[in-house]
């Protein structure tokens, strides 16, 4: 008997929408458990804040190896072919944009539309992020002033 390969699950979410939401956050994290994998694919376009900074926004929410965050000049919501270094093994695609969903399902392409709580897309993760960047600062600090201690360095009030 010849034992079956079982095929990755693969799940593609375009991420077009900057910065990004609690909303999107939790819309994600509600259907991740269903796929082996989630690719985020986000739009290098930027609209508010740099491609690389919602990489790693992202990046501190969704944690390898479920996810994998990429970046891609692809406008998903008017294209008419995903290009193949994004498609590759995915098996799934979802999107919280009506936009994009509507231009792949036009395309040919089976999109399952995410619905994003209501209420939360008011609330943006950049702040979070700007918060933990502000704390981080602060600890970095506190051992800098630690470390001056410690050799016998004394600050003037």
């Amino acid at each position: 008997m010849v034992d079956e390969i079982k095929q990755k699950n693969i799940l593609l979410i375009p991420v077009v929408g900057q910065p990004p939401t609690y909303g999107m956050v939790m819309a994600i994290f509600a259907v991740a458990d269903e796929y082996d994998e989630v690719i985020l694919c986000v739009r290098d376009n930027p609209m508010i804040i740099p491609t690389n900074t919602v990489m790693m926004m992202l990046g501190y929410v969704f944690k390898k190896p479920k996810f994998i965050i990429v970046s891609h000049k692809a406008d998903f919501a008017d294209i008419c072919e995903i290009p193949s270094e994004i498609i590759d093994d995915v098996t799934h695609i979802a999107s919280l944009s009506y936009h994009v969903y509507i231009n792949l399902t036009s395309h040919g392409y089976h999109v399952r539309l995410l619905p994003k709580p209501f209420g939360y897309n008011d609330t943006f993760m950049r702040t979070a992020y700007q918060q933990g960047f502000a704390l981080d600062m602060l600890y970095q600090n506190s051992k800098l002033s630690d470390n001056k201690n410690k050799e016998g360095i004394n600050h003037a009030s």
